[in-house]
């Protein structure tokens, strides 16, 4: 069991991120804000909401021609959030069965979220970008 603190964890996603955007191009900026003691999140949540985040950077990358992605994170005594957000062509979700790929992303964003208790919120207009948002109890 590692005892990896939320602070460590989101660090490490925020140089993650900024390496992969811009090694594609994509301008990225992070905004954090966070209490100074560490808390330490369970493993399964751990895994999960780094897996969500990097499918996520994946989705923008390869379908989203964004421009610009924007990472926030909120953290207090009891809970985390995260929000995701890109300037990207945007989908419509009700049409995605529509096009060569099946959304196999999105239903493994939706699953690893419900496994660790995420709120999941995907919000995305074709021609408006995506926001794709994390609450979770920490």
């Amino acid at each position: 069991v590692t005892n990896v603190t939320v602070g460590s964890q989101i660090s490490g996603i925020i140089q993650t991120l900024y390496e992969t955007f811009v090694d594609n191009g994509i301008h990225y900026q992070a905004e954090i804000n966070m209490p100074e003691q560490a808390i330490v999140l369970p493993d399964e949540l751990k895994n999960d909401t780094f897996l969500i985040l990097k499918e996520a950077t994946h989705n923008i990358i390869k379908h989203a021609r964004a421009k610009s992605v924007t990472l926030l994170a909120y953290v207090n005594d009891h809970t985390c959030s995260i929000t995701l957000m890109d300037d990207g062509i945007g989908f419509d979700e009700m049409n995605l069965h529509l096009k060569d790929s099946h959304g196999n992303g999105l239903i493994n964003i939706r699953r690893r979220a419900v496994d660790s208790n995420i709120i999941l919120s995907i919000h995305s207009h074709a021609g408006k970008g995506t926001i794709i948002h994390l609450d979770f109890k920490i």
